[in-house]
């Protein structure tokens, strides 16, 4: 009985603290480059799509899976379902 007690305790304790954390994390922004050095965007010779923090507030989405269906030339799937593994094809 006590085992399970502890049990249930503990993965109350795992959900929160998943939630605090998924709430409270902030990153600076990212650049990627296909090459060693950076370019702007308005020169690079291939499709770029930047999100911002700005776009990803306006469209309310709550998973990277949700957000990157908007992206032109992204094909998203995700087979089972929400909570489940998503591939994204280009």
């Amino acid at each position: 009985m006590k085992k399970n007690i502890f049990i249930i305790i503990f993965i109350l304790c795992m959900l929160i603290t998943e939630t605090v954390f998924a709430e409270s994390i902030r990153i600076d922004e990212i650049i990627v480059t296909g090459s060693s050095t950076e370019m702007p965007r308005s020169v690079i010779p291939a499709s770029v799509t930047v999100i911002s923090e700005k776009d990803i507030k306006e469209t309310g989405v709550s998973n990277v899976s949700d957000l990157l269906r908007n992206v032109p030339g992204l094909d998203v799937v995700q087979p089972g379902g929400a909570g489940k593994a998503s591939s994204v094809f280009i």
